[in-house]
């Protein structure tokens, strides 16, 4: 439940709102003979209403992702969970030459919300 419930307050809290439109869902339930209400993965991203997007990665079941995949592909993986938030395009007028301008698009990613509290 940590790994998932603060991923999904994440985007909200940088971006200082609610999301209006969820633009992708996945969800894995645990296997059978498990509690089937609970989700043993899941991903999502949603628009919030300043054009930024708000994206975040759970998975309690990941495997691999070390060095020598041959060899540790069955062990659990050291991903933590993930929330990515990329804030809408902004352009920006150069004050001393008018005609130039740059964009920007900033993105900030969090990784394991969960493991400050881990420290506590």
């Amino acid at each position: 439940m940590d790994s998932g419930f603060y991923n999904v307050q994440m985007p909200r809290q940088v971006l200082g709102t609610e999301p209006v439109e969820c633009l992708a869902v996945s969800v894995r339930r645990m296997p059978n003979g498990l509690d089937q209400n609970t989700d043993q993965a899941f991903g999502v991203s949603w628009i919030f209403p300043n054009g930024g997007i708000g994206s975040i990665v759970s998975d309690l079941a990941a495997t691999g992702g070390h060095f020598l995949p041959w060899l540790t592909s069955g062990l659990p993986s050291i991903k933590a969970p993930m929330c990515s938030v990329k804030d809408r395009e902004k352009t920006i007028r150069c004050p001393t030459l008018e005609e130039m301008e740059t964009i920007t698009t900033k993105i900030v990613i969090i990784w394991d919300a969960l493991l400050a509290s881990i420290w506590h």
